[in-house]
């Protein structure tokens, strides 16, 4: 997948349900987060998590971040 069809692919799914699997280092387990695409911009998009208890419920994550394989994108449902 290009980064200009993975931008594409998230834009399309705005208001979706997703789990994003983050990977921190390959010695970890991977963080788990679950929400909706709430935004999306040129370099960005934005997740609003369901049920957390951090004190921010807005996320970040780079395109490049899926390209990567730094985060894993799974739809719900």
């Amino acid at each position: 997948m290009t980064l200009l069809e993975i931008k594409e692919y998230i834009a399309e799914r705005i208001n979706h349900e997703i789990v994003i699997k983050q990977k921190i280092s390959h010695r970890t387990i991977p963080v788990q987060y679950e929400g909706k695409i709430k935004e999306v911009y040129d370099n960005l998009f934005i997740i609003e998590l369901n049920n957390t208890r951090l004190k921010n419920k807005l996320v970040t994550f780079n395109y490049r971040d899926i390209l990567t394989k730094s985060i894993e994108l799974i739809e719900k449902g």
